[in-house]
C-alpha cells in the first residue's frame, strides 16, 4: 500500500483513512493538504492489505476514479471484504463525479471539493444494493428474482453470524419494499350475477310476511341476502352469530 507510512499517523490524528487506486491520486489529495491516503497501486485491493487498512481505521473510505474501470474495482474490493466483516470492520464509499479521478476533483475545487465529496460516504450494504439493483432492468419476474438471489448470496458470504443475518434482513427487506410487485388484496367472492359494492341489509320484513316467518322460514331473498352481506363482511360475524343461528332459513 502506496503512503501507508506516512497515512498511518495522519489517519489516526484525522480519525478517517482514505484509499485512491493510484500514487499521483495519492499525491494529489496530499498537495491539498490531505495525508491519510493510501494506495494500492494499481492493482487491485486484497484481503491482505484490507487487514492492514483496517488496523488503522475500522472504515476506510474507497475513493476510486469516477470511471467504469474504478467503480468495478470499487465493487469487487466490496465483495471481497464481506466475509470479514464484523462489527469493528467495514468499508464506506465515496464516488467522483463520472471521468474524475481524486487529482482532477482537486485541480478542480480544491481541498473544500474533496471535504465535501467525503462528509457523506455511502455504507458497503447501501453500494451494493444500489450496484446490484442499477445492473440491469427489474422488468421482469426473472430479473426480480435473480436480484433477490444475488442479495441472499452477498449476504451467505459474511462470516460473522449477526451481520449476515442483517445483511439479509435489511436487503431483503429493501426489496420487498421497493422492487417486489405490490400485492393485490383479496376480493370477496361474487356470486354470477351479483353487483360488486358495500353490503346493505334488506328492509326487514314487514305484515303477512313477517308472520310467516315462524311457520315457513325466512324468505329465499332475505335469506341469500343475509348470507352475502356476512360472506363479504365476516368480521362482522362474531356480534350477530348467534342471531343468525336462530333464525329459521328453510333451505
Amino acid at each position: 500500500l502506496y503512503n501507508l507510512d506516512r497515512a498511518g499517523p495522519a489517519s489516526r490524528k484525522a480519525g478517517r483513512l482514505i484509499v485512491v487506486e493510484g500514487y499521483m491520486d495519492v499525491i494529489g489529495l496530499a498537495r491539498a493538504g490531505i495525508d491519510e491516503v493510501v494506495a494500492p497501486n494499481g492493482t487491485a485491493l486484497t484481503e491482505a492489505q484490507l487487514e492492514r487498512l483496517w488496523r488503522l481505521d475500522p472504515a476506510p473510505i474507497l475513493c476510486f476514479d469516477g470511471d467504469n474501470a474504478g467503480r468495478k474495482a470499487a465493487i469487487r474490493a466490496a465483495l471481497r471484504a464481506l466475509p470479514h466483516l464484523a462489527p469493528e470492520r467495514t468499508l464506506r464509499f465515496a464516488e467522483l463525479p463520472p471521468g474524475q479521478d481524486p487529482d482532477d476533483l482537486v485541480n478542480a475545487g480544491g481541498r473544500d471539493a474533496v471535504e465535501a465529496l467525503l462528509a457523506a460516504p455511502e455504507p458497503l450494504d447501501a453500494r451494493l444494493w444500489r450496484h446490484e439493483a442499477g445492473a440491469q432492468p427489474l422488468d421482469t419476474p426473472e430479473a426480480r428474482a435473480g436480484l433477490k438471489q444475488r442479495l441472499a448470496d452477498h449476504a451467505r458470504s459474511i462470516a460473522h453470524a449477526d451481520l449476515r443475518q442483517i445483511y439479509r434482513d435489511q436487503w431483503l427487506g429493501r426489496f420487498e419494499r421497493e422492487i417486489a410487485p405490490r400485492r393485490q388484496p383479496a376480493r370477496p367472492f361474487v356470486a354470477a350475477g351479483q353487483r360488486r359494492g358495500p353490503w346493505r341489509p334488506p328492509a326487514p320484513p314487514v305484515g303477512s310476511q313477517a308472520r310467516a316467518i315462524a311457520a315457513s322460514g325466512i324468505d329465499a331473498p332475505t335469506a341469500r341476502a343475509l348470507i352475502l352481506g356476512f360472506a363479504y363482511f365476516p368480521e362482522e360475524l362474531p356480534a350477530h352469530c348467534e342471531a343468525l343461528a336462530a333464525l329459521p332459513i328453510r333451505d
